[in-house]
Protein backbone atom coordinates (compact mmCIF):
# COMPACT_ATOMS: atom_id res chain seq x y z
CA UNK A 1 0.00 0.00 0.00
CA UNK A 2 1.45 3.53 -1.07
CA UNK A 3 2.63 5.76 1.75
CA UNK A 4 0.29 8.86 2.01
CA UNK A 5 0.95 11.96 3.85
CA UNK A 6 -1.53 13.31 6.29
CA UNK A 7 -2.02 16.86 6.54
CA UNK A 8 -4.52 18.94 8.73
CA UNK A 9 -7.30 18.15 6.72
CA UNK A 10 -7.14 14.17 7.21
CA UNK A 11 -10.16 12.16 9.34
CA UNK A 12 -10.44 9.50 11.16
CA UNK A 13 -12.22 7.79 8.66
CA UNK A 14 -9.30 8.25 5.95
CA UNK A 15 -6.71 6.88 8.62
CA UNK A 16 -9.35 3.58 9.31
CA UNK A 17 -10.04 3.47 5.45
CA UNK A 18 -5.84 2.84 5.08
CA UNK A 19 -6.12 0.49 8.13
CA UNK A 20 -8.25 -1.55 6.46
CA UNK A 21 -6.18 -2.08 3.46
CA UNK A 22 -3.10 -3.07 5.54
CA UNK A 23 -2.72 -7.39 6.09
CA UNK A 24 -3.66 -8.89 8.98
CA UNK A 25 0.17 -8.77 10.34
CA UNK A 26 0.36 -5.10 10.31
CA UNK A 27 -3.43 -4.40 11.13
CA UNK A 28 -2.46 -6.03 14.90
CA UNK A 29 0.46 -4.01 15.12
CA UNK A 30 -1.73 -1.18 14.90
CA UNK A 31 -4.10 -2.52 17.43
CA UNK A 32 -1.32 -3.28 19.33
CA UNK A 33 0.24 0.59 19.41
CA UNK A 34 -3.23 1.90 19.87
CA UNK A 35 -4.09 -0.12 23.06
CA UNK A 36 -0.25 0.29 24.48
CA UNK A 37 -1.22 4.29 24.12
CA UNK A 38 -4.95 4.18 25.65
CA UNK A 39 -5.41 6.04 28.73
CA UNK A 40 -6.29 3.94 31.89
CA UNK A 41 -9.68 4.66 33.77
CA UNK A 42 -8.70 5.67 37.18
CA UNK A 43 -11.12 6.52 40.02
CA UNK A 44 -9.64 10.16 39.89
CA UNK A 45 -9.82 10.75 35.86
CA UNK A 46 -13.94 9.15 36.19
CA UNK A 47 -14.33 11.26 39.14
CA UNK A 48 -13.26 14.53 37.59
CA UNK A 49 -15.36 13.47 34.10
CA UNK A 50 -18.32 13.42 36.58
CA UNK A 51 -17.51 16.71 38.26
CA UNK A 52 -17.32 18.24 34.39
CA UNK A 53 -20.09 16.70 33.08
CA UNK A 54 -22.04 17.97 36.82
CA UNK A 55 -20.31 21.65 36.23
CA UNK A 56 -21.95 21.90 32.52
CA UNK A 57 -25.23 20.88 34.17
CA UNK A 58 -25.14 23.42 36.47
CA UNK A 59 -23.67 26.75 34.95
CA UNK A 60 -24.10 25.59 31.32
CA UNK A 61 -21.47 26.14 28.27
CA UNK A 62 -20.68 28.50 26.00
CA UNK A 63 -22.04 28.13 22.23
CA UNK A 64 -18.85 27.48 19.82
CA UNK A 65 -19.88 30.95 17.75
CA UNK A 66 -19.06 32.26 20.84
CA UNK A 67 -15.72 30.76 21.88
CA UNK A 68 -14.60 31.47 18.30
CA UNK A 69 -15.00 35.32 18.78
CA UNK A 70 -13.95 35.53 22.37
CA UNK A 71 -10.52 33.51 21.53
CA UNK A 72 -8.76 36.35 20.09
CA UNK A 73 -8.67 37.70 23.65
CA UNK A 74 -7.63 34.89 25.27
CA UNK A 75 -4.55 34.80 23.21
CA UNK A 76 -1.67 37.01 22.11
CA UNK A 77 2.17 37.34 20.75
CA UNK A 78 4.75 36.73 23.03
CA UNK A 79 7.08 39.46 22.99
Amino acid sequence: MPRSGYGPGVTAADVIKQIEGLPANEQAKVREWVHAHEAEETPEMLAALDAAARSADERGTTPIEDVRKMLPTWTSKSA
